[in-house]
């Protein structure tokens, strides 16, 4: 039985290829074409990757819509085509991948329930990886993907650009980082933030991101927009103005300085990044275990079964100085030693290594 909270999950051994497919690389750096839309995961990463790689980016505009011609010729120029997302960016470059070059696919969560996944030519893809224990295995036997091409790579953190320093509020501030679309559970919070004023009148409910009306496709779907209306009336009703925060964008270093804890309120989760960013920040992380797979990238000290349970943590953690500190303390720990970013970048190096065993 695997222990919950560790990440030390054995990944198959990489498939052994014909010595008669050579690769497409010589003795110049691999050339590595990362595409897809929506890289904010991939790009941070680039000024590393360029290290060991020539690197190039195909951006696309949307799941399918891209420039053709564009991707066309970087399909020529490549030695290893990543493609971030199981999308139309998959779909069409499994069809234009050489015997001599190398696909890998990263996929992440939405993607599980969506048609993409079953157009691709899992025969032409040579690598999948998965950034969770929970969706590896959703991944496999949504899509049958072949096992031997799994690998489990889990997401990262920039230890570097954060800081432990907090400001003086910080005690006293809630932090929800992402708060759209409804799986994201804003209504837990500002239910969390209704009892907490009661035991402290300092509480505050930061919430950071894109409000819903400045988002197109949520404020344009009747349901999201019940959703959110439904929390402004609540925010309203209980006179919770002067105690949510809208903090809009900021930058990522700056996100946790005014932070002294970060929630997890999700129904489904692929990694939820900004517990491992908080974490780094000096920030205690809250899990309510409604999105599955969490036991297996987080440890039980932070997996909440209750939004009752996170208010009284929570309250404690105001009253009590050592509590907060040992529960920061042994998240920063957890984050730092699982993902950090040059582990990260250790199993993947070694992974695009073994494309051309």
């Amino acid at each position: 039985m695997r222990k919950k909270g560790s990440v030390d999950i054995p990944n198959p051994a990489p498939p052994q290829r014909d010595k008669e497919r050579e690769p497409a690389v010589s003795s110049a750096r691999p050339r590595l074409l990362i595409a897809g839309c929506d890289l904010k995961f991939i790009k941070p990463l680039i000024p590393y990757l360029e290290k060991e790689y020539e690197v190039r980016v195909d951006e696309w505009a949307g799941h399918t819509d891209h420039d053709e011609q564009r991707s066309a010729a970087y399909a020529k120029w490549a030695d290893i085509i990543w493609c971030e997302w199981l999308l139309g960016n998959a779909v069409y470059y499994s069809k234009l991948k050489k015997e001599n070059q190398r696909l890998v696919i990263r996929g992440h969560r939405f993607e599980t329930t969506s048609r993409f996944g079953y157009q691709v030519d899992f025969s032409k893809v040579d690598m999948f990886f998965a950034v969770g224990y929970y969706y590896y295995e959703l991944f496999q036997k949504t899509f049958r993907i072949p096992r031997e091409k799994m690998r489990l790579l889990s997401n990262y953190v920039e230890g570097s650009i954060y800081s432990m320093e907090k400001d003086d509020c910080a005690r006293y501030r809630v932090g929800l980082v992402g708060f759209i679309p409804d799986r994201k559970n804003l209504h837990h919070a500002l239910q969390i933030i209704r009892e907490l004023r009661y035991a402290d009148h300092r509480f505050r409910l930061c919430l950071v991101g894109q409000e819903p009306r400045q988002v197109s496709w949520v404020h344009n779907d009747p349901k999201q927009r019940e959703y959110f209306n439904k929390c402004d009336k609540y925010i309203l009703e209980n006179n919770l103005e002067e105690y949510v925060i809208y903090l809009g964008f900021l930058e990522r270093s700056q996100i946790y300085n005014s932070l002294g804890y970060v929630l997890s309120l999700s129904n489904s989760e692929s990694f939820h990044l900004a517990l491992a960013e908080g974490a780094f920040a000096g920030c205690m992380g809250m899990v309510l275990k409604e999105w599955k797979g969490s036991e297996y990238l987080y440890p039980e000290r932070c997996l909440y079964n209750s939004t009752w349970d996170i208010i009284g943590d929570i309250v404690r953690a105001g009253r009590d100085d050592q509590f907060y500190r040992e529960n920061v303390g042994s998240l920063h720990n957890f984050v730092e030693r699982n993902y950090n970013i040059g582990n990260f970048l250790n199993n993947l190096h070694r992974y695009l290594k073994q494309l051309f065993i």
